[in-house]
């Protein structure tokens, strides 16, 4: 993981190619995120060591 994303900014998931926002860590034993596509739909949890700062391109 690049560091702690604050709430709101838009990372890349890695696993899945997806970008999406930043809305929380996520509360397993391994260390996991929520990200929530960025215009609008169900948030989906992600591996905090598997996401990125997205680029413009992402």
């Amino acid at each position: 993981m690049f560091g702690r994303p604050t709430p709101g900014e838009l990372v890349r998931d890695l696993a899945t190619g997806l970008t999406g926002i930043y809305m929380a860590p996520g509360f397993g034993k391994t260390p996991t995120v929520y990200l929530r596509p960025p215009r609008g739909g169900y948030e989906w949890e992600a591996s905090a060591d598997a996401i990125e700062p997205a680029t413009p391109a992402s």
